[in-house]
């Protein structure tokens, strides 16, 4: 895979010596007196790569039996400008392994990839022959892998962390893809289908109803559903109903004739008793006969409330 540099470039080199590889200096012919091309030691970058956003691409080879680590990856990450490009020289497992090794397949480093923040990773394999390379185990054994160096460019997506784009929703997409006059009808031509149930409406007019000529059924009394007990107030027990003879007096109100025979003259009298109730003259009658004199004609009687009615025998 070729480097392509313009001019004007910021271009940063992770180098795995501190000897300068002649790439830097076509670099620097390329990108001119407005760019810059600056190499660094891998061995030499203890903390943080210096800048910040401010390469154009960049350029990271490792030596035989070595990896970038993902915090690493996370470092290029940062210092390159969005849209800028990074381009990894390392060498790649071609199968897998069931021993752990320093070296890691081609799936592996594109997670790895992925979770530092870069997008589209191309592999470009730089040697005709893979090799049988004897990698260290975990526990010091020696483990044989084929092994092929390989040239991987990502690029750093062209927007900042915590960008914000609102997606068209699905019910937008639809309404745009949607055809005027595709909506299925049925005309009046078209068949229908004799198992299925239809509903027809009902004709204006030709509600049931009942003609003059058809017998009515005969409807029940509802004076013959009263009992006696339902006929008599349950204030005085006398009977108001079953078509008594008593006369209307004033106010619309029933009295009792002459010759009475219900029983409401006697409630009449009773009423009439109670009516002639005496008045206080001292205002302490309702109060008890500690209260009461010795003329008083509530004497004897318990004490009751201001205004209610107490029957006196005479």
């Amino acid at each position: 895979m070729s480097t392509v540099w313009k001019a004007g470039d910021q271009l940063l080199f992770i180098t795995p010596t501190d000897i300068v590889p002649p790439e830097v200096g076509k670099a620097r012919d390329v990108v001119g007196p407005t760019g810059s091309a600056t190499a660094i030691c891998r061995t030499l970058i203890k903390d943080k790569i210096p800048g910040d956003k401010t390469y154009d691409r960049v350029v990271s080879t490792v030596v035989a039996s070595t990896f970038h680590e993902v915090d690493f990856l996370s470092e290029l990450f940062r210092v390159l400008k969005p849209g800028g490009s990074l381009l990894l020289r390392e060498p790649l497992l071609i199968e897998s392994t069931n021993v752990k090794t320093p070296l890691r397949t081609q799936a592996d480093l594109e997670s790895a990839l992925t979770l530092a923040g870069f997008m589209g990773a191309n592999f470009n394999k730089t040697q005709a022959e893979d090799s049988l390379a004897t990698l260290p185990g975990p526990n010091g054994e020696s483990v044989q892998a084929r092994v092929a160096t390989f040239e991987v460019s990502v690029d750093k997506p062209n927007w900042e962390i915590g960008a914000k784009f609102t997606l068209p929703s699905a019910t937008s997409q639809l309404l745009k893809k949607r055809q005027p006059d595709t909506v299925w009808k049925l005309s009046s031509d078209d068949a229908v289908d004799e198992g299925i149930p239809t509903v027809r409406p009902t004709p204006v007019g030709s509600v049931w109803k009942i003609s003059a000529d058809e017998d009515e059924e005969e409807l029940e009394d509802e004076k013959g559903l009263l009992r006696d007990e339902d006929l008599i107030t349950p204030s005085s027990g006398v009977k108001v109903g079953g078509g008594d003879d008593c006369e209307i007096g004033k106010g619309g109100k029933k009295k009792a004739c002459k010759n009475c025979s219900c029983g409401r003259a006697e409630e009449e009298a009773k009423g009439a008793v109670a009516a002639e109730q005496p008045k206080s003259s001292c205002g302490s009658c309702y109060l008890g006969d500690a209260f009461r004199c010795a003329s008083c004609p509530y004497r004897g009687l318990p004490p009751f409330k201001p205004g209610d009615k107490v029957n006196i025998d005479v």
